[in-house]
């Protein structure tokens, strides 16, 4: 784990945790989120918030969690002081990002997980690769307020820009458009 420098590849800073596999980390304002797998049966979600000291950049440790879950293919979501994070069989862990301390877990109405949630307007979206969709209302309880389903299959992340969603499924791209309001 080592914060990079885009402009020149300068290392800025080096993390000694255990790396993540298959995922990245999120980034909220000075405070760096990380949910993955540790090894092949244990996840681990931590934040570090990263601080400046004599020019250098500094880890400072936030919080850390296990989890009892296996594989997390989906990278986190952090949306109005939560962490969302959806492991390979569809158990979604919400989790203060003050603490970290687990504010519900659920098992959703999916097959496997393996693309990112993403905000969509005022809900997050979670897809499975069988492309079927669930839309939550965010917050600390489970509120299912929409679902859907494409006939393809999907691992890759969706994408959102301005109003429009694009799903990348193994067949064919799909671009939907926002709602009329």
């Amino acid at each position: 784990g080592e914060v990079v420098d885009v402009a020149d590849g300068t290392v800025l800073a080096t993390l000694s945790d255990p790396p993540l596999w298959y995922v990245g980390p999120v980034v909220q304002g000075e405070r760096v989120f990380f949910v993955g797998d540790v090894d092949d049966a244990r996840v681990r979600a931590r934040a570090y918030d990263l601080r400046s000291r004599d020019s250098e950049l500094v880890w400072e440790n936030a919080w850390v969690r296990e989890l009892p879950s296996p594989r997390q293919y989906a990278e986190a979501l952090v949306h109005e002081g939560l962490v969302y994070a959806v492991n390979q069989d569809g158990t979604l862990h919400v989790l203060s990002a003050t603490d970290g301390s687990l504010v519900y877990r659920k098992g959703l109405p999916l097959g496997s997980v393996y693309a990112s949630p993403a905000l969509v307007g005022e809900h997050l979206l979670f897809i499975d690769e069988r492309c079927k969709a669930i839309l939550l209302k965010p917050g600390t309880t489970y509120q299912r307020v929409g679902r859907g389903r494409l006939p393809d299959e999907i691992r890759a992340s969706p994408a959102i820009i301005g109003e429009r969603l694009y799903l990348r499924g193994l067949e064919r791209l799909y671009a939907i458009d926002a709602p009329e309001r």
